[in-house]
């Protein structure tokens, strides 16, 4: 038997996760190396999720949902990118937040993304929808 170093990187932490790590609460978005086609326009964004454990969380929901989005026609690799957003008394913020992320991306693409099942019914207020939508269109 013989031990190989494959050539690929499976997992890459960069020094932008140095923030995430010190904030436990918040949003992540599973981004494909390739957009899909949803009924309003092309998207990479393949989940949106949060967490309130950290990066750890992330990095373990990266590997659950590995298999389906690589398996998906064109995708090479596929990105982690953490949203944050301040911290108000009395209110999950980042439970706010990735519903409105959910609820923007349905209006922009036409449905929810791929891997996500959850659908919000309407915006917060807390954080403006072209704010958001930028966001969206950023990754």
């Amino acid at each position: 038997m013989f031990a190989k170093l494959q050539k690929s990187e499976v997992m890459v932490v960069d020094r932008s996760a140095i923030k995430a790590i010190k904030q436990k609460r918040l949003v992540y978005l599973l981004v494909a190396s390739q957009a899909r086609k949803y009924p309003g326009g092309k998207s990479a964004i393949m989940y949106i999720g949060s967490t309130e454990k950290g990066v750890a969380r992330v990095a373990s929901s990266a590997a659950r949902q590995a298999r389906w989005i690589l398996g998906k026609h064109g995708v090479r690799k596929f990105t982690a990118r953490v949203v944050t957003c301040p911290r108000r008394p009395g209110l999950k913020m980042w439970c706010v937040l990735e519903r409105d992320l959910l609820l923007v991306f349905l209006m922009l693409f036409g449905k929810l993304p791929m891997r996500n099942k959850q659908r919000p019914k309407s915006l917060s207020g807390f954080f403006p929808a072209v704010m958001l939508e930028r966001i969206l269109r950023a990754v």
